[in-house]
């Protein structure tokens, strides 16, 4: 998946699970989450990937509650939330 771009503004750079042997973000049991960069400032994110198809989404609900959250200390900053086929995104801070 790498080199994958959303909106011209987010690339993917490393995928990034409990189930990989790479370094992760952090674990997350309800999707896959990614190492991303912000092409405009260069800045590491953190994109949250979901399938389009999946049986029981829960993507939009978490984006929903970090809005809710937002401005609290220690909960990332979301930058975008949307439709990318074939995922739902959820670009936001990277929290390490």
């Amino acid at each position: 998946m790498e080199g994958i771009e959303w909106g011209h503004r987010w690339a993917l750079a490393l995928p990034v699970s409990h189930s990989d042997s790479s370094p992760s973000i952090f674990l997350n049991p309800l999707g896959d989450v990614y190492l991303g960069r912000d092409i405009k400032t260069g800045q590491d994110i953190a994109l949250k990937l979901e399938p389009i198809q999946t049986q029981t989404p829960r993507l939009s609900h978490e984006h929903t509650v970090y809005k809710a959250l937002s401005g609290m200390p220690g909960i990332p900053t979301m930058h975008w939330y949307g439709r990318e086929v074939p995922y739902h995104v959820l670009v936001q801070s990277n929290p390490s």
